[in-house]
């Protein structure tokens, strides 16, 4: 019982330098270390979770989600636009991509564009697989309809500044 304590240790210790993890270990030990406040050693557990074809997705998703978190933007908008290319939790790829370019760079076109993708991708499913709107799409479309407006909103306010200079 005490050796499997040191070994339990030793791999919480230092998951990468032991051949006893596993991709779901090494989510598990991530989120011990995000827990901590250790994040470099989190995002270094996520990353090696990512190589485990199984928890991709679930790796994926945390570490975009941790470097948010961290407002560590160029790493996180980059992971978000690899997940969309390769078809990895998409949708929360395009949903925090969009909520990024609304947020913070308040560019609401290319905000207004990962929506839109979203709601193809959706659109596609509920085509094919003949289903009523989901919660999902009713939230994208709310998301857009709100996008539009502040784009709008936005103009018209710098139509007003032009103007008064």
């Amino acid at each position: 019982m005490v050796n499997l304590l040191y070994t339990i240790f030793d791999v919480v210790k230092n998951p990468l330098g032991s051949n006893l993890c596993r991709g779901e270990d090494y989510i598990c030990i991530a989120k011990l270390y995000e827990e901590k406040g250790d994040f470099q050693k989190s995002i270094e557990c996520y990353k090696k979770a990512i190589e485990s074809e199984n928890i991709k997705e679930e790796a994926c998703i945390k570490l975009s989600l941790l470097y948010k978190k961290l407002k560590m933007w160029d790493e996180a908008v980059s992971m978000w636009m690899e997940m969309a290319e390769k078809n990895i939790g998409t949708l929360i790829a395009l949903e925090e991509l969009s909520k990024y370019f609304e947020h913070i760079e308040k560019n609401y076109d290319k905000a207004i564009k990962e929506v839109e993708r979203a709601l193809h991708i959706l659109s596609l499913k509920k085509r094919l697989l003949n289903q009523p709107d989901d919660k999902k799409l009713l939230e994208f479309k709310k998301r857009l309809e709100r996008l539009k407006d502040k784009r709008l909103k936005n103009k018209g306010q710098i139509f007003f500044n032009v103007k008064n200079i």
